[in-house]
């Protein structure tokens, strides 16, 4: 019976959080797309928008997840993240409706305005949604994945929709604000009850729980670091056959999207260091036959499984630190998008495969010196939830959490 409310209540979290968080992603990646491609004019200012946008979005996460990890803000700094988003997008439309053309001056300082004020509203829900996500769901991967998959859908329609009719626009915006709006609210009443509740219980001191050995902190956060760097510029300088082909767009969509879903569903079920070895290798094979479509989807299919992995062993490697962990990785996408955006980014046929066999030594590298920074014997899975995201009790229990291994 207890077992049985123990399942309940988690998919309740589930629901409730995972879910609204993951919908409010979906909403602000879409709307920073279509503000940035539809306020933009012309092909440099559009150039401009990207480098502007991409800091603030990317970039300044770093030092906002640190000021969330120091004021324990995290909620507080989504829906601030929402609220500024919502303001660059009605701003954007009267922009858009009052300005005209001629006016260039005004339209490229209005444009760079509203994308700052996007991108630093995207920073702020990030930051915020994900720590949230990262504390709510200590011991599973598989919200982060449903958490980050929405960005990309996001991402995906918000370009192909600026074009469109200015009063279609609004309606679209104005239904999803107003859902946005509705989440936002139910997550804030929430969380005031899950806080009382807490307050009624009463608190667990978490200091000391963890025996972290500082000097392995570094290389395996360098290492984690590093798979994002790659996977970014791997994204912006790769082109499969398979999408010059009738909906191949959206094909690589729904990879990429259920990949990361899948990624964080299998690492619950057989561990996190099996699924990188799987995920990588079956996405390196994949990738080496491109001209079979099918084989080029699984290879991004596969090679994305790695991003819950990522976020999930930063955040516990950093235990203290889940936003700075999230906006450090975050930091490492901008890293990725400066090469290419500057005229250097260069692919080619095998370069997936090249960056896959990378990606796989430098994730095990970054799975086992993390657990070597907790001092455990088995990382990952829930039982590295256990001991390096929570679950309190039976980190200073005296018995061994990691009978069975990974």
């Amino acid at each position: 019976m207890t077992q049985e409310k123990t399942i309940e209540k988690a998919i309740d979290k589930l629901k409730d959080k995972t879910i609204g968080y993951a919908f409010l992603h979906f909403w602000v990646d879409f709307c920073c797309a279509l503000f940035v491609c539809g306020i933009a004019g012309g092909k440099v200012e559009l150039y401009r928008c990207f480098l502007v946008y991409n800091f603030c979005a990317f970039a300044l996460q770093m030092p906002v997840g640190l000021l969330a990890d120091r004021f324990d803000n995290s909620e507080k700094s989504a829906y601030l993240g929402c609220i500024v988003t919502a303001g660059a997008g009605l701003l954007s439309v009267i922009f858009s409706t009052i300005l005209s053309e001629g006016e260039a001056g005004i339209h490229t300082g209005g444009a760079l305005l509203l994308v700052l004020l996007a991108g630093v509203g995207n920073c702020l829900f990030h930051v915020g949604a994900g720590k949230e996500v990262l504390e709510e769901n200590k011991e599973r991967l598989s919200p982060l994945g449903i958490f980050v998959a929405p960005g990309a859908v996001g991402i995906f329609l918000g370009p192909r929709l600026a074009e469109t009719n200015p009063l279609f626009l609004m309606i679209i915006y104005g239904l999803l604000l107003a859902a946005g709006l509705y989440l936002l609210w139910n997550l804030k009443i929430q969380s005031k009850e899950e806080k009382s509740r807490g307050a009624k219980c009463g608190k667990t001191d978490e200091k000391g729980a963890v025996a972290v050995q500082k000097q392995w902190i570094l290389p395996a956060l360098f290492c984690l670091f590093l798979v994002v760097v790659l996977r970014s510029y791997m994204g912006l300088v790769s082109d499969f056959p398979f999408q010059r082909l009738p909906g191949g767009s959206l094909l690589l969509l729904l990879a990429l999207v259920l990949g990361k879903v899948a990624g964080g569903l299998l690492a619950d079920k057989i561990g996190t260091g099996k699924t990188i070895v799987f995920s990588m290798c079956a996405a390196s094979i994949g990738f080496f036959l491109p001209e079979i479509s099918l084989f080029g989807l699984l290879g991004v299919f596969f090679f994305h499984m790695s991003m819950p992995i990522t976020l999930y062993l930063a955040a516990a490697i950093l235990h203290e630190y889940k936003g700075f962990s999230f906006g450090l990785l975050t930091f490492a996408i901008f890293v990725g998008f400066l090469p290419v955006y500057f005229g250097y980014g260069q692919g080619g046929r095998l370069f997936p495969v090249v960056v896959s066999l990378i990606s796989l030594i430098l994730l095990c590298a970054g799975w086992f010196l993390g657990q070597k920074s907790l001092g455990q014997k088995n990382f990952g899975r829930k039982e590295l939830g256990q001991n390096g995201l929570g679950n309190t009790e039976q980190r200073k229990s005296n018995k061994n959490p990691f009978q069975g291994g990974v």
